[in-house]
């Protein structure tokens, strides 16, 4: 019974683990510096960078668009033209979500699009889709892109002031990918592998306006989704318990 016992013990354990995976702190921006390199604007590109003993997913992004002038960092796009962050560095505490929170038009939970979720993909991962007469200078020119795919973003997430406009590359990519501009606004980005980063104000446990800040986008890679980690967890557990009630009926 107490090898059972730690059995399920370890079960519990592995969830909350998995469970609180999601939920971590990050910081946005250089020392004295400015949010990011190539960021313009009101909009990315965003350096966000783990914060304390946090540490991020990088290993899906692609070299140009990681590690900016910090380790284990990578380059974000925001979400709500009508949030923001404020000073640099600064903190945050940050939940993986398939919505933005709080922001946007309605200031409600707005999911993300299919057609975010494609450009931010090639974003992270440079490999452009060229059929579309896509390309981003990670080089030369970077900010120009950086703005060019921000605004197709808020475009593509209805943010106030953002309508569809052929004349952005990444806009009309979208709207030519999935058909449609309204085929492009929906779907999930999660197709993708893209989740919004819900930021709120380091530290802050009411939740009310003051807290919220502007959301970025992540890109997850394949990864296995923080459920299907709890999924995995418990049927390595219940393996166990399997063999254990094997060998205590032998006894």
């Amino acid at each position: 019974m107490k090898k059972m016992s730690k059995v399920l013990g370890m079960v519990a354990v592995g969830a909350c683990l998995a469970l609180s995976a999601s939920a971590l702190q990050v910081q946005m921006g250089y020392p004295g510096s400015s949010y990011g390199m190539y960021q313009t604007g009101n909009g990315g590109e965003f350096t966000i960078s783990p914060y304390g003993t946090e540490s991020l997913n990088t290993s899906y992004y692609f070299a140009s668009a990681k590690d900016i002038g910090v380790k284990g960092s990578v380059q974000t796009f925001c979400l709500e033209a009508n949030e923001h962050v404020y000073g640099y560095p600064s903190a945050y505490e940050a939940v993986l979500n398939s919505s933005a929170n709080h922001g946007g038009v309605d200031g409600g939970t707005d999911p993300l699009s299919q057609g975010t979720g494609w450009l931010v993909q090639q974003f992270a991962t440079g490999v452009w889709d060229t059929s579309y007469a896509l390309t981003y200078h990670y080089g030369t020119g970077r900010t120009t892109s950086a703005s060019l795919l921000q605004k197709a973003i808020w475009m593509l997430e209805e943010e106030s002031g953002y309508s569809y406009s052929s004349a952005n590359m990444y806009a009309k990519a979208a709207f030519d990918k999935f058909g449609s501009w309204e085929a492009a606004k929906g779907g999930s980005a999660s197709d993708y592998y893209v989740k919004a980063l819900n930021l709120t104000k380091l530290g802050s446990t009411g939740r009310n306006d003051i807290d919220f800040r502007q959301d970025q986008v992540f890109y997850e890679g394949k990864s296995v989704p923080d459920g299907g980690m709890t999924v995995a967890l418990l049927g390595i557990a219940m393996a166990g318990l399997a063999v254990l009630r094997r060998r205590s009926s032998k006894v």
